[in-house]
């Protein structure tokens, strides 16, 4: 071979070789090779489904590489690129309009729990001891005022979650049913939260008590009274709101103790006036207790739950209601004789037509479950009379007897 056929030779490549910059050098060398291996040719047939296997088989596994990153970006699947791959567990990020939104919600159902519609009948008895107190001392204890009102409102708030939850367990409190604040049968809160809520309130009044009784034994009395008869109004085993006892349990809890343990609290000792003067407010709230039990009257019968109401009849009770406030405007107006209340303590003449007003809708009430929506008028007679009591206390001093 000379030596042009040697450089032409290493020009146009080996024999059998690929040239880099050829792509089509590959089948002309294959045919090449063909030529020289006729034995490939006259192989068995096995062979060529072999190789055809084979060649399936790499391009199979050149798809699944060239499939392999959309398979594994999918869900489920670990991704090769974890850092540009959303991580399907991750969770969506809370919208902060949102988390408000349920929290205001939340808010909302604990304020329906606690009706603080009716704090009104916390509010004035514990004022009024303020103000008695006040007019004798001379001295003004806004800070412990506002612990007496704090703890007296969590006592009371725990009251009507402990209605709630109680009349709840014992199928009284149902779908149809007028009482309680609805939390339960609207599904705001469960009956493991509501408890939690309630003791949490008497938790955090018992707190506040140690701070406001002190060393007193009268003081203490009063809290224990006052927390227990809050709770077992309708708790077992006593119940005594299903036994009739309803008002006279209010009436000593919600109007005396508070009257006069709040006097006492910021006084240091009770007195014959104080006690006095805590009668009307004690039959105003058992007053606003027994409007509120007509309405329910046959399903608290069909419950088995006994209330005053329920023992006197349509006719007993619309009596007694038609008495009731008359008698304790008689009792106000026996302090301002006997110099316990100014002369403004007689503005309860103005709650006069009111009352009327309730008692015909009472008396012309077919169905007595409609009178529901007419308790905000009796309310506003507690009103128009707490405040004129309140004006007469604060312009004229309290008598030690």
């Amino acid at each position: 071979m000379t030596d042009d056929d040697n450089l032409k030779t290493e020009e146009n490549g080996a024999p059998g070789s690929v040239s880099a910059g050829d792509p089509s050098g590959a089948p002309e060398a294959l045919g090449e090779k063909e030529k020289e291996s006729p034995s490939a040719a006259s192989a068995p047939e096995n062979s060529t489904a072999e190789a055809d296997h084979l060649g399936k088989n790499e391009n199979a596994s050149a798809g699944v590489a060239l499939e392999k990153p959309e398979a594994e970006s999918s869900e489920g699947s670990p991704s090769p690129f974890p850092i540009l791959e959303k991580n399907p567990e991750e969770k969506p990020k809370k919208n902060p309009g949102d988390i408000l939104t349920k929290a205001l919600s939340l808010l909302s159902a604990w304020v329906q729990a606690s009706r603080p519609a009716y704090f009104i009948v916390t509010l004035f008895p514990v004022l009024l001891g303020y103000v008695a107190a006040k007019s004798v001392t001379g001295e003004s204890r806004p800070g412990m005022f506002f612990l007496i009102l704090i703890a007296s409102v969590l006592v009371h708030a725990a009251a009507n979650m402990a209605n709630d939850y109680f009349e709840d367990k014992a199928g009284v409190d149902g779908e149809d049913t007028l009482g309680g604040s609805r939390v339960l049968q609207e599904g705001k809160l469960t009956l493991g939260e509501l408890k939690n809520g309630i003791i949490f309130c008497y938790l955090t009044a018992f707190i506040l008590a140690i701070f406001i009784a002190g060393k007193n034994p009268l003081l203490w009395i009063m809290v224990i009274f006052a927390a227990f008869s809050s709770l077992f109004y309708v708790a077992p085993p006593i119940k005594y709101g299903h036994r009739a006892l309803g008002e006279l349990m209010v009436f000593l809890n919600m109007g005396v103790i508070m009257v006069v343990g709040t006097y006492t609290a910021l006084t240091g000792q009770p007195n014959r006036g104080i006690t006095a003067l805590s009668i009307p407010p004690a039959f105003m709230v058992a007053g606003i207790l027994f409007f509120q039990s007509l309405p329910e009257i046959r399903e608290d019968r069909e419950a088995g739950k006994v209330t005053l109401a329920g023992l006197l009849g349509k006719e007993g009770a619309s009596l007694v209601y038609l008495l009731w406030w008359p008698l304790v405007w008689l009792l106000v107006f026996n302090l301002y004789l006997t110099g316990h209340l100014g002369g403004s303590s007689m503005l309860w003449v103005l709650a006069v037509p009111l009352h009327i007003l309730v008692y015909l809708k009472i008396v012309r009430a077919a169905d007595w479950t409609k009178l529901d929506k007419d308790g905000w008028l009796v309310k506003v007679v507690y009103l128009v009379t707490a405040l004129s009591i309140l004006l007469g206390a604060a312009f004229k001093p309290l008598p030690a007897v």
